[in-house]
C-alpha cells in the first residue's frame, strides 16, 4: 500500500525517541530485556532464601488523656495532643527504658554482650547493646488515634515476643518511676512547706496570747466600745456644760446691768421662780396685812403691833439674805461651771488616751488574726494539695492502659518473598531499558518511519508496509 508522503523538515526541538521508536528499540532487543529480568529475579531470589528470618511481635497501649495531672498539675486539652503522643514515642524509645529492659531481662549475660566488653570496654558494649535495642524497637500511631503500637524485630518469634513485653513493661515502670519520682519529691517539698506554716501559725498564735497577756487585753473588743460610748458620753456632758456657762454669764450680765440700775436683788425677774424666796415674800405680804390690821385698831406702841413689826423686819431681813444668796450662787455659777468643764475636758482626754490606746491594741491584734487566718488559709491550700499529691503517689499507670499483649508471630516480618519478586521485576525491567538504550546508541539502525523522518532532510514521496515481509519493514524512498 502507498500513499503520497511529503517530508517535512524535523522540529527544533524534537525528543531523542518517540514513542514509536522506543517500541521498535525494545522489540529488537527483547531478548537483553528479557535476561536482565531473569538474572535480577534469580539475584533476588538466592538473597531472599540465604537472608536469615526475622520476626516481628508488637503490642498495644491505650494513652488516656485527663482533665489534669495531680502530680504535674498539667491541663490536657480535649483535642489530640501530637506533642504529649510524640513524647511517649520518644519515651519508649529512649535509653531509660533501654536500660530497665537490659536490667530485668539479663541482657548483659549475652555472648555479643561479653564479647564487646572484652574487647572495647563496658561503656561501648553497653552502647551497642541499647543501640541494638531502639533499632530493632517500633513504635507507631494511627491518624487521630491514642493507640501507640510497639513492636520489636527478633531473630525468633519468642524472643521478638519476649523482648515486645519487656519493652512494654519497662516503659510503664519508667512512666511510674517518673511520676512516683515526682510526686515524691512534691511530696516532701509540701511536707517541709505545711511544717513551715504550722510553725507560723503556731507562733502567731503564741505572739497573740503573749501581747493579750502584756497589756492585759482580756477582751479587748468589748471595753474598746464600751470606753468609746463612755466617751461619747462625756463629750455630750461637756457640750451642755459649755451651753449652761454661756446661759450663766448672759444671765450674770443681766443681773448685774439689773442691779446698777437701782433693782433690789429681792425684785430680780431671775429669782423670781425661786421657792424659798416666793414662800418668804408671801410669809412678808401676811405679815404686812396684819401689821395694817393692827394699826387700825390698836395703838403705835402696843406690844402686838410692836411684835408684828419685828416680824416683818425679820421676814424682810430674810428675804434679803436669801436674795443675796441666791445672787452669790449666779454670780459663782460660770465659774463653777467653768470648773466642771476643765474636768470633763480632763476626763476626755484621759478617755481619749485610753480609746486610742484600746484601739492601737485593737488593730495590732486584728492584724495578727489576719495574719493567722492568711496563714491558715494557705495551710489548708497546701494540706489539700498534699493530699491530692498523696492520692496521685498511689496509682498506678496514672495514664496508660495495655490493651494487647505481644504474642508469637506466626509469620516471619522478613524477608518479604512477594514484595522481593515485585522489586526484582521492577529493578530488572530498567536495567533491561538501559542495556537496550546503551545499545542502540553503539550501533544505531533504522527501524521505524520516525527513524528516517526525524534523522533525515530528503523528500519523500511516501511509505510501503508489508505485512508479508515483517523483516523487510521500514520506509521505502
Amino acid at each position: 500500500m502507498t500513499s503520497p508522503t511529503a517530508s517535512t523538515p524535523p522540529p527544533l526541538f524534537a525528543p531523542l525517541f518517540t514513542l514509536q521508536q522506543l517500541l521498535a528499540i525494545i522489540k529488537a532487543h527483547r531478548w537483553v530485556v528479557a535476561m536482565s529480568i531473569i538474572l535480577c529475579v534469580i539475584v533476588i531470589a538466592a538473597l531472599t532464601l540465604v537472608t536469615p528470618r526475622s520476626w516481628m511481635a508488637t503490642a498495644d497501649i491505650y494513652v488516656d488523656y485527663r482533665e489534669g495531672d495531680l502530680v504535674t498539675g498539667r491541663n490536657f486539652s480535649a483535642m489530640p495532643d501530637d506533642s504529649y503522643l510524640q513524647t511517649q514515642i520518644d519515651m519508649i524509645r529512649s535509653q531509660a527504658v533501654a536500660l530497665d529492659v537490659i536490667q530485668k531481662r539479663g541482657l548483659r549475660s549475652t555472648a555479643a554482650y561479653r564479647e564487646a566488653l572484652r574487647d572495647r570496654g563496658e561503656a561501648y558494649a553497653l552502647d551497642k547493646l541499647i543501640e541494638s535495642l531502639t533499632k530493632n524497637t517500633t513504635v507507631s500511631k494511627g491518624q487521630n488515634s491514642r493507640v501507640l503500637t510497639i513492636g520489636f524485630e527478633a531473630k525468633s518469634p519468642e524472643e521478638a515476643q519476649a523482648m515486645a513485653n519487656a519493652i512494654v513493661q519497662s516503659y510503664l515502670d519508667v512512666t511510674l518511676g517518673i511520676a512516683s519520682s515526682s510526686a515524691k519529691s512534691l511530696q516532701e517539698q509540701y511536707s517541709a512547706q505545711l511544717e513551715t506554716l504550722r510553725n507560723e501559725a503556731n507562733a502567731i498564735e503564741a505572739s497573740i496570747t503573749r501581747y493579750r497577756q502584756e497589756h492585759q487585753l482580756l477582751g479587748v473588743i468589748g471595753e474598746s466600745d464600751h470606753a468609746s460610748l463612755l466617751l461619747t458620753d462625756l463629750r455630750q456632758e461637756l457640750r451642755s456644760l459649755q451651753t449652761r456657762a454661756i446661759e450663766a454669764d448672759t444671765r450674770l450680765q443681766s443681773i448685774q446691768r439689773q442691779l446698777s440700775q437701782g433693782m433690789r436683788a429681792e425684785d430680780l425677774a431671775e429669782l423670781a421662780l425661786n421657792t424659798t424666796l416666793n414662800d418668804q415674800k408671801s410669809k412678808l405680804t401676811e405679815s404686812t396685812r396684819l401689821v395694817n390690821e393692827a394699826r387700825a385698831t390698836l395703838g403705835i406702841n402696843h406690844p402686838t403691833l410692836q411684835g408684828l413689826r419685828a416680824q416683818q423686819t425679820a421676814i424682810q431681813n430674810t428675804i434679803g439674805r436669801t436674795a443675796q444668796s441666791l445672787l452669790t450662787d449666779i454670780r459663782n455659777a460660770p465659774q463653777t461651771l467653768r470648773a466642771q468643764q476643765q474636768l470633763i475636758e480632763k476626763r476626755i482626754r484621759e478617755q481619749e488616751a485610753r480609746v486610742l490606746e484600746q484601739l492601737q491594741h485593737q488593730d495590732r491584734l486584728h492584724a495578727l488574726e489576719r495574719q493567722r487566718a492568711s496563714v491558715d488559709q494557705v495551710y489548708q491550700a497546701a494540706l489539700q494539695k498534699y493530699d491530692n499529691l498523696l492520692m496521685a503517689s498511689s496509682v498506678n499507670a496514672p495514664n496508660l492502659a495495655v490493651l494487647k499483649r505481644a504474642e508469637l508471630p506466626s509469620t516471619p516480618s522478613r524477608p518479604k518473598p512477594l514484595l522481593n519478586m515485585l522489586a526484582a521485576l521492577i529493578v530488572g525491567t530498567l536495567i533491561g531499558l538501559a542495556l537496550t538504550v546503551i545499545l542502540e546508541f553503539r550501533n544505531r539502525r533504522v527501524r521505524c518511519l520516525d527513524d528516517l523522518l526525524q534523522h533525515s532532510n530528503t523528500r519523500f514521496l511516501g511509505h510501503f508496509n508489508s505485512k508479508t515481509q515483517p523483516s523487510r519493514q521500514g520506509a521505502t524512498s
